[in-house]
């Protein structure tokens, strides 16, 4: 977007059946390091659309 905000986003995505433990424990690290990093100013969105799909997006 010009002279807009900079937004930033992970998706994590896996294939039904797949998503381990070793899944979820990175895409809760990646929310507890976002949260430390993106001030209040900013916006941290989570998404959980399913089991096997997470969304986080930020400004910043």
């Amino acid at each position: 977007m010009k002279d807009g905000p900079e937004v930033s986003f992970i998706l994590l995505f896996s294939f039904e059946g797949h998503w381990t433990s070793q899944h979820e424990l990175f895409y809760q690290n990646k929310v507890v390091h976002l949260s430390k990093i993106v001030t209040q100013k900013h916006l941290l969105i989570q998404i959980k659309w399913d089991e096997h799909c997470r969304l986080l997006i930020w400004q910043g």
